[in-house]
């Protein structure tokens, strides 16, 4: 068995030299196909660091507004907390007047009642004083003369009553000072 070792070896170079072959152009295509991947690469890293440049641009801009917004609602809080001291001082003054004016009535109550005696006694006196008048005057006259009546039965109207009491004052002539002097 003599074999030819040489064309043994010889043709397990071919073989072997035959795949290197197939193995460089399979290489190639993979490398080619690399490199077009690449290039689609770089443009993804290109976008993806624009779209980085611009996330961290609004992310500035979201931070700037957030805190122009946090002394915005600062602001209003301190205002709102103002408006709050201004009402609840505002209806501490309002409930004073309130009270104020309670009293006020009672007094103005007290005077309307006093108000009213006065024009009695003076509505009283005119009466008594026309009377008497007419009677002296008019001797022969039996017709009897009334001073007009004043309406002290009326509500509580302060003005109303003073009123009344100047028209009876005015009608009987005489001072309101000594219609109160008589009276006393």
């Amino acid at each position: 068995m003599n074999v030819n070792f040489g064309l043994i070896l010889e043709s397990l170079v071919a073989v072997l030299l035959a795949t290197t072959i197939f193995y460089c152009f399979i290489l190639n295509k993979r490398l080619t196909g690399l490199r077009a991947d690449e290039q689609l690469m770089r443009q993804t890293i290109r976008d993806l660091t624009i779209s980085i440049d611009t996330a961290e641009r609004a992310i500035e801009h979201l931070r700037k507004t957030a805190g122009e917004q946090e002394h915005s609602l600062q602001n209003a809080i301190e205002s709102a907390e103002r408006t709050q001291f201004a009402l609840k001082d505002s209806q501490v003054e309002a409930l004073d007047t309130l009270s104020a004016l309670r009293h006020g009535t009672s007094a103005a109550h007290d005077t309307t009642i006093q108000i009213k005696a006065l024009i009695h006694t003076a509505t009283t006196m005119i009466e008594t004083r026309q009377n008497s008048t007419q009677r002296m005057t008019e001797p022969q006259h039996p017709t009897h003369y009334t001073a007009p009546k004043v309406d002290i039965a009326g509500g509580d109207d302060t003005h109303a009553l003073v009123h009344a009491a100047i028209s009876a004052v005015t009608t009987a002539r005489k001072p309101f000072s000594a219609i109160l002097r008589d009276a006393a």
